[in-house]
């Protein structure tokens, strides 16, 4: 099965990836082993340009195959597949002719790093184009080369940020940053690959900031990276924990000044060293059990239908519908409804909150929501999903209203954590489309989402329910219409046990500082409260 092309059209040649057996591109063996022989042809008959491409929709290279990683045990075997990755990319960068990764698509881990090598990204615009190094959330960094280039494409200042956090950046931001030298339209895509191609091949690339090459400066720097790092850990021994984060702070600083044939190695024997932890190992499993959800047959049945959908009405602008709301942008556009200005203008100062992440704006996405005193924009609402008070006569009154302004597909769903869909669900003539769908706080951090099918709910409606929280990158799980769900069902033991202890004579510090230390992100006590004691009661 051939899974990697070359095409070559004149002084054009193409690298295509493409596979039959995979939803997206992996580097795994065979992808790996049939690029290094184009790599040879290449390098025996060199074109003018080069161009990496992918003939998946939605995906350039989603990264290296990761059973791979799970599967290596020993140190020096992991440190070769490393080596290895690192070889091909170098192979692509010494290439005399210009090379030009077109990304149109995720992008991400060994696939960014394999467009590194490259002397130009183009990254075209699409809401599913992003470009990251996550390697941090699976307990290694990255190992193809990505901490030596990514400086040298973004600087160091936000290379260390991005390594550090895993997070991505979309086509325009990846312009704005320096990591892609275009940010296009897809028709425009052969023009900008003939432009960058006009320009040749890049020499060299500027050290960025200059001052990091001072050794007070970069001792300084690299302080505050982990002291600004550790602090959101702060209750746990990161080392032992998630070694992964100070092994690659140890690492960008070490090879600052390095040169890039010594910083490679020193990559590639850190890499090896990480990726037979078994941290390593249980996030990548989390990680595949996560995927699964995503792509169970109720999300796989109700995609299409979801991706039509153009618009979300979220009822309740609280600390819940607020972040609800900020979730739903990511794809939609969104009016945030109340009953009163007060509530909702500290709602949009909320969301406003959540907007400027890591001291960045993100107006687009802001501009997405609307907020709304009235019943205006339910006309077109795809979907409806309340976070009003956990009072079901409440939430009954509601959908009986609502249900009068929304089309017939819409779909009603509830974030209720502790109350009963099927008895929502009575006497109404929508009660087909009625159903669960409760986040946890905070909805924009927290992946997992339980959908509750009551009595009366279709398995259409629960499929693209489904389908609705995988594309907002949550992990759906079905659970049954009973006391607590699924997590509360288990939750509530574990709150009960914590105030016995504080009975027993306990401090809550204490106890809630033992669950943290342990790697709860929260104590039990804390996490109670936050929740509502109330609720808790309820």
């Amino acid at each position: 099965m051939e899974v990697v092309r070359l095409i070559r059209t004149g002084n054009l040649a193409r690298l295509h990836f493409e596979r039959s057996d995979k939803s997206v591109n992996v580097l795994d063996a065979l992808c790996i082993t049939q690029l290094e022989a184009h790599l040879q042809s290449l390098e025996a008959d060199a074109p003018a340009t080069l161009v990496l491409e992918s003939g998946m929709s939605g995906c350039f290279i989603a990264g290296a195959d990761l059973d791979i990683i799970a599967a290596v045990t020993d140190v020096t075997e992991a440190t070769k597949l490393a080596e290895r990755g690192q070889a091909i990319c170098r192979r692509i960068e010494v290439l005399p002719a210009v090379s030009i990764a077109l990304v149109h698509g995720a992008c991400m881990g060994g696939g960014l790093e394999v467009a590194l090598g490259c002397d130009y990204i183009v990254a075209v615009n699409d809401k599913r184009t992003q470009l990251a190094l996550p390697e941090i959330k699976i307990g290694i960094h990255p190992g193809f080369g990505g901490c030596v280039r990514l400086p040298k494409r973004v600087g160091w200042l936000k290379a260390v940020e991005m390594i550090l956090s895993g997070s991505s950046v979309d086509a325009q931001r990846a312009k704005r940053i320096g990591l892609a030298a275009l940010s296009c339209e897809a028709e425009q895509q052969e023009n900008a690959i003939r432009h960058l191609a006009a320009r040749g091949k890049v020499k060299q690339r500027k050290f960025c900031p200059w001052w990091l090459k001072l050794w007070p400066a970069k001792v300084l720097f690299f302080q505050q990276v982990e002291k600004r790092t550790c602090a959101r850990l702060k209750h746990l021994d990161v080392k032992e924990a998630y070694p992964a984060i100070p092994a690659a702070i140890a690492l960008l600083k070490e090879i600052v000044d390095m040169s890039d044939g010594l910083a490679l190695a020193r990559e590639a024997e850190s890499l090896g060293e990480l990726a037979v932890t078994p941290t390593c190992k249980n996030l990548i499993r989390v990680f595949h059990l996560g995927e699964a959800l995503k792509k169970q047959d109720a999300a796989r049945r109700g995609r299409d239908a979801v991706g039509a959908f153009k618009k979300t009405a979220v009822y309740g602008a609280g600390v819940m519908g607020g972040g609800i709301a900020w979730v739903a942008s990511k794809t939609m556009d969104v009016d945030l409804h109340e009953v009163a200005a007060e509530p909702l203008s500290r709602g949009m100062q909320g969301i406003g909150r959540l907007a400027n992440l890591r001291g960045r704006m993100d107006y687009k996405r802001l501009a997405r929501i609307r907020p709304v005193l009235d019943k205006s924009g339910l006309s077109d609402a795809d979907v409806v999903i309340e976070a009003v008070l956990e009072d079901i006569k409440v939430k009954r009154a509601l959908w009986t209203d609502v249900g009068k302004h929304v089309p017939k597909g819409a779909l009603l769903l509830s974030n209720t954590s502790s109350l009963s869909i099927s008895d929502m669900q009575q006497r109404r003539a929508n009660a087909g489309r009625i159903a669960g769908l409760h986040f946890f706080n905070p909805a924009p951090k927290m992946p997992l989402v339980e959908v509750i099918a009551g009595e009366k709910t279709t398995a259409e409606t629960i499929d693209k329910t489904c389908a609705l929280a995988a594309s907002w990158g949550k992990y759906p799980v079905i659970v049954a219409d009973r006391p607590g769900f699924l997590v509360n069902r288990c939750l509530m033991p574990f709150m009960v046990s914590a105030l016995k202890l504080l009975e027993a004579g306990q401090k809550p510090a204490h106890v809630d500082g033992a669950l943290k230390n342990f790697g709860m992100p929260m104590g039990a006590i804390e996490l109670a409260d936050r929740v509502g004691l109330d609720i808790c009661l309820h």
